[in-house]
């Protein structure tokens, strides 16, 4: 990966090496815009489509249904929050653009938390659509901004969810360590020690104040959960190169035509 200037400006080139081609023709489908790009040798691309290469070519591996499954901390990397980073690329076991799915079944679930996270458990005969509909009801109370006002806020923002009631239900333990009091799931298995990881990770990212870091993109195809890096922690986009400046260029257009009408 490399980026040269010129006199159009700014480039990127992606060579064939990074996206494994060995000198064969392919076309990669960039799911985000809408676009797909065909790759001989090496390609140049505007930025915006080299950031949703990236998102969608990093990553190894594709879903149930073909789809590329993408890089659930992407664009930021893990940030200095490990409760913050669960968070997020919990939510982004799903790409609510392209619909690429991680969580196809309950074994992908014990699969995902023991890769990517090293805890092993098992969620025994709890339905694949329990845990779907949790994870998007905890994206739905991150949108709503409920992050920067406490945990707390939960019971409000989604009073009437799943969500509300996993965090009034879910059976918790309180312990001591080294850093002070923290939550941890009180099950061994099953559900229960699902929605508990979520709450300790919830609360523990409230307490060392990156919960509300933790947004949801405002473009609403696109929804990814990401950790605000921005001097002013007052960042709307996923990405500014892949959905901010996509979208300000529609309501730009937008604003002309409605001047000329």
């Amino acid at each position: 990966w490399r980026t040269n200037k010129s006199s159009a400006g700014q480039r990127h080139q992606w060579t064939k090496r990074h996206v494994g081609l060995a000198g064969r023709r392919r076309t990669i489908p960039d799911v985000r815009a809408g676009l797909s790009v065909t790759i001989k040798e090496t390609i140049v691309v505007t930025p915006m489509v080299a950031e949703n290469l990236i998102r969608h070519v990093k990553p190894t591996g594709v879903d149930a249904a073909g789809l590329m499954l993408p890089d659930g901390r992407w664009p930021t990397g893990p940030s200095d929050c490990v409760a913050a980073d669960t968070l997020r690329r919990f939510c982004n076991t799903v790409n609510p653009e392209s619909g690429a799915e991680r969580f196809r079944s309950i074994d992908n679930v014990e699969q995902w938390w023991a890769t990517e996270l090293s805890a092993r458990f098992s969620l025994g005969d709890t339905p694949i659509h329990t845990v779907v509909a949790l994870r998007e009801e905890l994206r739905d109370w991150l949108a709503t901004g409920a992050g920067a006002a406490g945990a707390a806020g939960v019971v409000g923002a989604a009073s009437e969810g799943q969500l509300a009631k996993v965090f009034s239900t879910t059976p918790m333990q309180a312990i001591l360590t080294s850093d002070g009091p923290t939550l941890v799931a009180a099950a061994d298995s099953g559900f229960d020690r699902l929605a508990g990881e979520l709450i300790a990770a919830v609360f523990h990212a409230q307490h060392v104040g990156a919960l509300r870091h933790v947004k949801v993109c405002a473009n609403d195809h696109c929804r990814w959960v990401f950790y605000d890096t921005s001097r002013n922690h007052s960042g709307r986009w996923c990405s500014m190169l892949a959905c901010g400046s996509r979208l300000k260029a529609r309501t730009y257009r937008q604003r002309l035509a409605a001047g000329a009408g």
